[in-house]
């Protein structure tokens, strides 16, 4: 894979994890509930390991919250 096609591959992947974030964004403004209990679902039943570990991550940000600012 030349210098130009890994170009376009990060350019894309970078591209699916902003829509990704901004979706995710989204969903915990608009509906924090049902995003952590989707969360917890998909952590419990996935069969890919990926998703899990994913899915784990954003529930912990989800269900915990950040008093450095205290």
């Amino acid at each position: 894979m030349d210098l130009e096609a890994n170009k376009i591959t990060f350019t894309s992947a970078n591209e699916q994890r902003s829509q990704a974030e901004l979706l995710f964004n989204l969903c915990k403004q608009t509906n924090p509930n049902s995003l952590s209990l989707k969360l917890a679902r998909l952590l419990q039943f996935s069969p890919a390991a990926e998703a899990r570990a994913m899915s784990a991550i954003h529930l912990r940000k989800q269900l915990t919250r950040d008093d450095s600012y205290l």
